[in-house]
């Protein structure tokens, strides 16, 4: 009589042992927790405040930047039009040997601030110290940007060969997130979207007016302007 309760009590036993058992591997099991399967959550493209800098080397006897110092000079205020925040700033060395040269050069500087659009109320010129009185210190070109960033790459690579969770080593991905935050015009892509720009008045003329004429829409190519592959080993 007392057979059935025991072997019905060992069979809830059992199905109970067995039910808690998967219930802790589903909450202990890696492969469960996927979190720290995507490289995005492991390596984020974050946006950072940071200063762009230019370095122009001017020399004890020089009184006018060189061409290719004007040429990068005006490459950098195109992007400091575009990205910058704030003032642009010029430091001169003081206490180096060519700081008079340095001063010297200024009035070339202004000159290539104004040719490339930058209002010249926007420079603010600083000094900084230099310890070393025969060093020919840089002049110092200068404006604060927001900049994507990512993690630093190479410093936990972890074990990449196959394991039971299959998960994927620390450092994959981060070489891809930081090529992806150094490629992108404007840093601020990475967390919205940009507007619209304007559409073409003219293209969209052409287009309506010759859809209204029952005319093809698409552009017009002329003979010169095809080509052919040719036959080799034919």
């Amino acid at each position: 009589m007392n057979s059935l309760p025991i072997t019905r009590l060992a069979l809830l036993a059992a199905v109970a042992a067995s039910v808690g058992g998967c219930s802790f591997t589903s909450q202990h099991n890696p492969v469960s927790d996927r979190s720290g399967l995507d490289y995005r959550q492991r390596h984020p493209i974050v946006l950072t405040q940071e200063a762009a800098v230019l370095p122009l080397y001017i020399g004890t006897g020089a009184e006018r930047l060189t061409p290719g110092d004007r040429t990068a000079l005006a490459s950098f205020l195109s992007d400091f039009r575009h990205q910058g925040e704030g003032a642009l700033r010029v430091q001169i060395p003081s206490g180096a040997a060519n700081d008079a040269a340095a001063v010297a050069v200024l009035h070339d500087v202004h000159a290539v601030v104004s040719g490339a659009g930058v209002n010249p109320a926007a420079v603010v010129v600083e000094s900084y110290p230099v310890q070393n009185a025969q060093a020919n210190a840089p002049m110092r070109v200068l404006y604060d940007r927001v900049a994507a960033t990512s993690n630093q790459c190479g410093t936990n690579n972890g074990y990449i060969e196959a394991t039971a969770a299959n998960r994927a080593y620390p450092n994959f991905g981060c070489a891809a997130q930081a090529n992806l935050a150094a490629m992108l015009a404007d840093p601020r892509d990475a967390v919205r979207p940009r507007g619209m720009g304007t559409a073409d008045p003219t293209r969209r003329t052409t287009v309506l007016e010759a859809y209204r004429r029952g005319q093809d829409t698409a552009t017009q190519r002329n003979s010169t302007e095809t080509a052919t592959v040719a036959d080799v080993g034919n």
